[in-house]
């Protein structure tokens, strides 16, 4: 009987092996941005026994592709599942969410001081009013006394004086208040923008593993997720004297994912991943030679052309589009591919920046330096006076550096003084 017993408990606690499920806590570590979309890499570290096991990582951007996650490892285990769900959520996991929802909750308390405030001061004003009234009521038949002319004086001083306070008092309460309104209606247009409401939804990995041997793993977790995106910035700055050009390589970044990127390893890339990888193909277009139709002559019963059929399919010929005086069997110009490159066709790049960045998940453009870069120039002066008064000063620099210049708007700067906007085209490197 203990046999059994034994038996049955160590079956038991195969069984809730299998199926033993947990959250674990992720980071996200690094980050390549896109100029539509961002591949977000997350590590976790785990600590598990012998058997199967589910990690799940949870509140995952809604935006994540599905086809896109990859997962790497060390340690003693083996991988058998990956799967995404979705999770629709009825509270705000978002940090940045919950923390204007708080304030919310805080002013609007706060508002409801300033308006018993309006109205404990609405109501003073009323009684103050209503003994006025009753003062200055007496008339003929009424049993009242008639107030002497110094407690009249005495009387309206005090009116006049408790008056203006409590006036004072409702237009300072009243201006908290509205106040008060206006960063509610900030903060709802805020939390609007982030996109909470009670249906929002998360994305969830599940990782199914089977632990050979009891350690300590690591996981690496990478999927792309869209939205985020970078374009380039610029500025120059000039030194009127020596002649040199210095050229700050700068980006702009923005996402609004859901998730921070705090502390991050980022890199920028120029690839296009939302052009597709098929190759196009081409149509082929039949062309055929335009034979003219001979002209009967009036004079003549028979087939004999005519004189002037001569002249007239010389000039119908010169009439004709090119492509049709192209012979059948010439061959046609190679096929243009479209590969992932910058809009000045060089080949993709990939900027990693040094050290670490944070993005956080506003939507605001977030900017961060590439490089600098001092350049080479030649300076000379052009005008056109027929056009403009003005006379401008060139600058005719060389890219002698390794990274190529995307297309840009750049800020303009002689001997330190803001001169104006521009723009960069492409410019490959030397």
């Amino acid at each position: 009987m203990k046999k059994r017993i034994i038996l049955i408990s160590i079956l038991f606690y195969i069984l809730l092996g299998a199926y033993a499920s947990e959250n674990i806590e992720s980071k996200i570590v690094e980050v390549t941005v896109f100029t539509d979309r961002a591949q977000v890499t997350r590590q976790a570290d785990f600590n598990l026994q012998f058997g199967e096991h589910k990690l799940v990582l949870t509140n995952l951007p809604d935006q994540i592709d599905p086809n896109s996650i990859q997962v790497k490892g060390s340690g003693n285990f083996m991988l058998s599942d990956v799967k995404l769900t979705t999770r629709y959520l009825t509270q705000v996991v978002s940090l940045r969410i919950r923390e204007l929802v708080e304030k919310r909750q805080s002013l609007e308390k706060e508002i409801i001081k300033y308006n018993d405030a309006v109205n404990e001061a609405e109501s003073e004003k009323r009684f103050i009013e209503n003994i006025s009234r009753k003062l200055t009521a007496t008339g003929e038949g009424s049993s009242e006394p008639v107030l002497d002319p110094g407690k009249w004086i005495e009387m309206v001083s005090f009116y006049r004086e408790k008056l203006g306070q409590l006036n004072a008092e409702l237009r300072e309460s009243r201006k908290f208040a509205e106040d008060i309104r206006m960063e509610i209606n900030r903060i709802n247009m805020e939390i609007q923008s982030e996109g909470a409401n009670q249906n929002k939804a998360v994305k969830e990995v599940e990782i199914s593993i089977n632990i050979i041997k009891e350690g300590k793993g690591k996981l690496d977790i990478s999927y792309l997720v869209y939205g985020p995106g970078w374009s380039p910035d610029y500025t120059v700055r000039v030194n009127g004297s020596s002649k040199e050009v210095s050229l700050m390589y700068q980006a702009l970044v923005w996402q609004s994912t859901g998730e921070d990127w705090s502390d991050v390893s980022m890199k920028l890339s120029t690839a296009k991943p939302q052009v597709s990888g098929r190759i196009p193909e081409l149509t082929p277009w039949f062309i055929n030679a335009w034979k003219p139709q001979p002209v009967r002559s009036s004079r003549s019963s028979g087939n004999v052309p005519s004189m002037a059929a001569a002249p007239m399919a010389k000039s119908m010929a010169e009439e004709l589009p090119m492509e049709m005086a192209v012979e059948a069997d010439e061959a046609l110009p190679d096929m243009v591919y479209q590969t992932a490159t910058a809009t000045s066709a060089t080949t993709s790049v990939l900027f990693e920046l040094s050290g670490k960045n944070t993005i956080i998940s506003d939507n605001q453009t977030h900017k961060v330096t590439v490089s600098v870069f001092e350049l080479p120039g030649e300076f000379l002066y052009s005008s056109v006076p027929k056009l403009s008064s003005f006379a401008f000063l060139i600058a005719d620099v060389t890219n002698n550096s390794d990274f190529p210049f995307l297309p840009g708007g750049s800020h303009i700067f002689l001997d330190s003084n803001y001169v104006s906007d521009g723009y960069i085209e492409s410019v490959s490197s030397d």
